[in-house]
């Protein structure tokens, strides 16, 4: 065994024991080795491309807004939406293996939302436009600030939709839903 000395670790980088060559991480895609966390990434998450899967669980979350109407404050209202959003993630995350661009599912959501609401705004009942007005109230509190700020322009073009009569019958702590901040307390 030959003892390391200051003369033999100096053309050794800190924290590799050999300048041997290594495996790529990965098999190399048309010809060039892939870095650990490109492999990483495109095998949790695939190559960003808007996966087949999430039209149907929008429509699923959407079909499902209806469980957020009998919250009765802001609270009820954060845990019935965070329920329904995590069962349809979870639901995703163990029938699916690639694709998984929650931020991306995130907007597309709310996206769906709206056009939801305009749709029931101009329809028999005037009044099904709610479950997807809580909806995107409780989503501006839900996820990163970004996100967050995503389902704010899109509330606001819901509330621009929404006739006075009927935004005027909202309960008064749902106007104050979308300005609930962390904490930190529990």
């Amino acid at each position: 065994m030959v003892e390391k000395t200051k003369k033999n670790r100096q053309g050794t980088p800190p924290g590799r024991r050999s300048n041997a060559p290594h495996a790529p991480v990965a098999a190399p895609l048309l010809g060039r080795p892939q870095s650990a966390w490109t492999a990483l990434t495109e095998t949790l998450d695939g190559p960003r491309q808007r996966p087949e899967w999430f039209d149907q669980s929008i429509g699923a979350v959407l079909d499902g807004a209806g469980v957020l109407m009998p919250a009765q404050g802001p609270r009820e209202l954060d845990d019935a939406a965070a329920q329904l959003l995590g069962a349809e993630q979870h639901r995703r995350l163990h029938t699916h293996t690639a694709g998984f661009w929650f931020d991306w599912w995130f907007t597309d959501l709310a996206k769906a939302a709206v056009l939801r609401a305009r749709q029931a705004v101009s329809g028999p009942d005037r009044h099904a436009w709610q479950p997807y007005g809580r909806l995107l109230n409780a989503m501006t509190g839900l996820g990163s600030p970004a996100l967050a700020q995503a389902a704010h322009a899109r509330l606001a073009q819901v509330v621009k939709a929404v006739p006075r009569e009927l935004a005027a019958a909202q309960p008064p702590w749902l106007r104050l839903q979308p300005k609930i901040t962390a904490t930190g307390q529990l």
